[in-house]
């Protein structure tokens, strides 16, 4: 399934609306009103409140793991790229590459990733949004979590 939208630096951030604006808000619901009950009846509410704090616990971790498991799929199919892009008298400098570089990277066109990769191992560019900005041939990534 392909966004017919054209991807570019300005629009490729994808937003999980009903995660972020509706269990969210919900999960913070939960934690203030239980605050708010345990000024009323201290006992009953510590265990919603503690259900709560954990329910918020999880929501970030399950976010930070899918995080975690995309940065792992993006560096592998980035390793696979680079090395059939750079050849193997450069497949050194694939290992030289961060994740965050790689990231980065991710979005730049076949034609013009060997290039970005001389030119922020050249110039030490760690940040993925400043890899972002040089990136001219946007190619989009639909599938992200």
């Amino acid at each position: 399934m392909s966004d017919p939208t054209p991807q570019n630096l300005g629009n490729h951030i994808r937003l999980d609306k009903p995660y972020f604006f509706v269990v969210a808000p919900l999960l913070l619901l939960g934690v203030i009103s239980a605050i708010i009950g345990l000024f009323k009846e201290p006992f009953s509410n510590i265990a919603v409140l503690l259900i709560s704090l954990g329910s918020i616990g999880l929501f970030v971790r399950a976010r930070s793991y899918a995080a975690t498991v995309q940065d792992r799929v993006i560096r592998t199919e980035m390793r696979v790229r680079l090395a059939r892009l750079l050849g193997p008298e450069n497949h050194g400098r694939i290992d030289a590459l961060t994740r965050q570089q790689m990231v980065g990277l991710r979005f730049a066109s076949d034609a013009e990733l060997p290039g970005l990769v001389e030119k922020v191992e050249k110039e030490n560019i760690g940040s993925t949004g400043a890899i972002k900005k040089l990136v001219t041939d946007w190619q989009g990534d639909h599938f992200r979590v």
